[in-house]
């Protein structure tokens, strides 16, 4: 993966995926951290998805 080639969305999703990971002391990023820094970014529109299905969010 090349992080150039990727959306300023995408680049600040990951960063914040990797802090969430440092945070918890996890050795590794897994697709849970990645779906909360998602659904966490401002204007994404995983959160907005979400909501639509009913699931609860937080």
């Amino acid at each position: 993966m090349n992080p150039e080639t990727m959306t300023l969305k995408t680049q600040e999703a990951i960063q914040q995926a990797y802090q969430l990971a440092v945070d918890g002391r996890h050795t590794e990023i897994t697709e849970d951290h990645l779906a909360l820094a998602l659904v966490q970014q401002s204007e994404s529109v995983a959160r907005p998805m979400i909501e639509k299905t009913g699931a609860p969010i937080g």
